[in-house]
């Protein structure tokens, strides 16, 4: 017997969860995975959406918006977080940056076998890493979202959701998607400029101190 539709994570159901924790910045790689929550979140005032051109500045952006005092949100696929796996290190593991890593869970299955080498190896790397995760598969584990929020302000570290798609084909117009990809190159380089300028300012107040 076929699950019915209600049966997934609805983008919905993901919006209210972020809204609630209070993200006020998104950082992600645009992509036709995220289409139906892309559609929900652009015309939200209390959100802002940081296209990166890859997925490894996105961990710089999110350190700039965490030392900023702003609550950033990573969406990615699980395959851009294994390519970007020395930044995770180096900008949200090393520095302490408490972030949700929302992550799309390509290629996993719960029923039949999982064939798909990025599923495979998605929570070897996590556990690799040191980052504790979460599934959620449908809206009955929307409260996990809230949990694994909560876990990355107590540890001060990134904690991972793993989520799968709502199963909508809704792909975004041309003009969005070259808007967005246009933005993103200048994003993506502002973004570790910003960062960076952020850290050398702390670095110095630091140093003031100490003399």
């Amino acid at each position: 017997m076929a699950e019915p539709a209600s049966a997934g994570l609805s983008p919905e159901t993901v919006l209210a969860a972020i809204k609630q924790n209070g993200v006020t910045h998104v950082v992600w790689l645009p992509d036709t995975e995220n289409n139906s929550l892309y559609l929900l979140m652009k015309p939200d005032p209390s959100l802002h959406l940081v296209p990166v051109t890859n997925e490894a500045l996105a961990f710089s952006a999110a350190a700039g918006l965490s030392f900023g005092g702003k609550v950033p949100l990573i969406l990615i696929q699980n395959t851009g977080m294994m390519d970007s796996g020395n930044s995770l290190r180096g900008w949200a593991i090393d520095l302490g940056i408490p972030v949700l890593l929302m992550i799309g869970y390509r290629g996993w299955t719960r029923h039949g076998v999982t064939r798909d080498t990025a599923a495979i190896y998605t929570e070897r790397f996590l556990n690799a890493f040191g980052i504790h995760y979460y599934l959620v598969e449908s809206n009955a584990d929307a409260a996990r979202i809230s949990v694994a929020f909560d876990e990355a302000r107590e540890t001060s570290r990134p904690v991972a959701v793993l989520v799968e798609r709502d199963g909508r084909e809704q792909r975004l117009p041309i003009v969005d998607v070259t808007r967005v990809a246009i933005v993103a190159l200048f994003a993506g380089g502002l973004a570790g400029l910003i960062a960076v300028a952020i850290m050398r300012g702390v670095r110095r107040s630091i140093q003031g101190a100490g003399e």
